[in-house]
């Protein structure tokens, strides 16, 4: 008997996460960890809007952490978990569901992990 787990691929639901879920930065200002909602559209890049007036100032997103979920009950539950750094875009998106106003960067995942609880599935032990 294996065990029981949620993870899934994380490009298996990103996708739907981005058009339906909710998003947040996360990224330490001064040793707290400080969360932002965010806005986020995956062209060739994965854009990250941020209200600009919620920046600290001199920030370096060195270290973030992306999330995408959504769901309202557990079966529902599902999220993607991306970290890694963002840089400043050189543009806004090249789409025209992108809010006029924020600051966009790039996100450069280093590790992405996924779960999805409606999915739950025996995993073979190996």
């Amino acid at each position: 008997m294996g065990r029981i787990t949620q993870r899934v691929d994380p490009e298996s639901i990103a996708d739907d996460l981005e058009r339906r879920g909710r998003a947040a930065v996360a990224f330490v200002v001064e040793g707290r960890i400080e969360a932002l909602p965010a806005k986020v559209i995956r062209r060739d890049d994965l854009y990250v809007g941020l209200d600009p007036s919620a920046l600290p100032a001199g920030i370096a997103f060195d270290r973030a952490t992306l999330i995408l979920d959504d769901g309202s009950f557990w079966f529902d539950l599902r999220a993607v978990n991306l970290r890694g750094s963002m840089l400043p875009a050189d543009h806004p998106p090249d789409d025209p569901s992108a809010p006029d106003g924020l600051a966009w960067f790039v996100f450069r995942a280093e590790r992405e992990t996924a779960w999805y609880y409606g999915r739950l599935r025996e995993e073979s032990e190996q």
